[in-house]
């Protein structure tokens, strides 16, 4: 008989093991990449704990994860924190149990009140899942005259209204302060803590592959797109728009410049993130030919007698965004970047 795997922390001399992994399997992300534990622990102390299967020398699967304690939320262990999916990546269903049975273990020894493992499918080894998102993805490979062709007509009259409006479009990371100061200002719109310049500088600093549109008319910042390319795949986890701009449907002309662009560079999918189907952003997104696919948010629970649910669309928390929006800006500017932290 086969000797078992063993699970065993990441440490250093695993590193390059690690991201040889990585690259090479097909379900490890941009969560996988060791840059993103550097972003997450820098920009907000969340410790990376992350958890690897070995098969004698071989590695077999990996797993990230990261303690987030210190906030008004509790203690838990997250797979990959403000990221949509990442989670367990494994040559086989043998040592995706393997590394679930090791994080519920290292939850116990931890005292968190839960673990959460988010991924585009279910692994063995969870007792606890939910399936209330999704993430939707366009296929590039067709070209940007299909992918026009394919967009919904409305979306078509949006994109052409934008481009008569006289929005200029420019790239470029140098402008990542206007991209935070438009995410705020539409962050504190929807009633939500938004990130600040230090994780997104972190970001930039980590992944200098990011790709920043940004929309200006005349001499204002009207919206902004930053955009995550990983292996074939185009992610766009972070866009904002000001709202008295709305009508001249920035949205609309920064998702197909980002779906052309992206497909003239020749990846192979882009990646919309994570949206409930009841929301109007799901509908915006299959508009510009997103086709969904059910995330699984899987969970071990240690304190917690229940699945955690922090959508800011709950019933629990309407009063807590009313009274977000309602804050001074200056307040919730400097508020925001600490909330967010410990809603990962």
């Amino acid at each position: 008989m086969s000797a078992p795997l063993q699970v065993l922390p990441l440490a250093s001399q695993h590193r390059p093991v690690w991201e040889r992994f990585a690259a090479l399997h097909p379900a490890a992300t941009v969560a996988h990449d060791l840059r993103w534990a550097t972003v997450v622990e820098n920009s907000y102390g969340h410790r990376p704990l992350h958890l690897m299967a070995f098969d004698g020398d071989v590695v077999a699967g990996i797993l990230p994860l990261f303690l987030v304690e210190g906030g008004p939320l509790g203690r838990s262990l997250v797979s990959s924190p403000f990221l949509t999916f990442g989670g367990v990546a494994a040559r086989d269903a043998e040592a995706a149990k393997a590394l679930a049975e090791a994080s519920y273990e290292l939850a116990v020894s931890l005292g968190v009140d839960h673990a959460e493992v988010r991924g585009d499918r279910p692994e063995p080894g969870f007792a606890h899942s939910k399936t209330s998102y999704h993430t939707l993805r366009l296929d590039l490979s067709v070209g940007p005259e299909r992918l026009w062709a394919g967009l919904h007509a409305s979306a078509r009259r949006n994109v052409k209204k934008a481009q008569r409006a006289g929005l200029e479009l420019l790239e470029g990371l140098e402008h990542l302060d206007a991209f935070v100061a438009v995410n705020h200002r539409n962050m504190h719109r929807l009633g939500t803590p938004a990130h600040g310049g230090v994780f997104f500088g972190q970001v930039a600093r980590q992944f200098p592959e990011a790709r920043l549109l940004m929309l200006r008319r005349r001499s204002e910042w009207v919206g902004g797109m930053l955009l995550l390319p990983h292996k074939d795949t185009v992610h766009m986890p972070w866009v904002a728009s000001l709202e008295r701009h709305f009508e001249l449907r920035p949205n609309n002309l920064l998702y197909w410049e980002a779906i052309r662009s992206s497909a003239e560079r020749g990846f192979a999918a882009f990646d919309f993130g994570r949206s409930r189907e009841d929301q109007g952003t799901f509908r915006f997104k299959v508009q510009h030919g997103g086709e969904p696919v059910s995330l699984y948010y899987q969970y071990h629970l240690v304190k917690d007698k229940t699945v955690p649910h922090l959508d800011p669309s709950a019933p629990r928390f309407r009063a807590l965004v009313a009274i977000w929006r309602r804050l001074p800006f200056p307040l919730v500017r400097a508020l925001g970047p600490r909330l967010i932290g410990w809603i990962p």
